[in-house]
């Protein structure tokens, strides 16, 4: 694909992506950056969202709605 039809990284990097959003490494960038300036960090993220400590085994809730395949 040509330089048509890529759009600006969602990261604010400057580059053009014909992907998704993010260019390259810039999807994790941009997962780890809103969660540090919207929940602190991660710990914090999971819990506000009912994971963790006392709350839903994260992942056991993958397994079981097949997201990722990562467990």
């Amino acid at each position: 694909m040509g330089e048509q039809g890529k759009r600006d990284c969602l990261c604010g990097c400057g580059r053009k992506t014909s992907g998704e959003f993010a260019s390259g490494g810039c999807d994790q960038f941009a997962r780890t950056a809103v969660i540090g300036l919207e929940y602190g960090n991660t710990a914090r993220f999971l819990e506000r969202h009912g994971y963790g400590r006392g709350g839903r085994n994260l992942r056991d809730e993958d397994k079981r709605r097949g997201q990722s395949g990562y467990g």
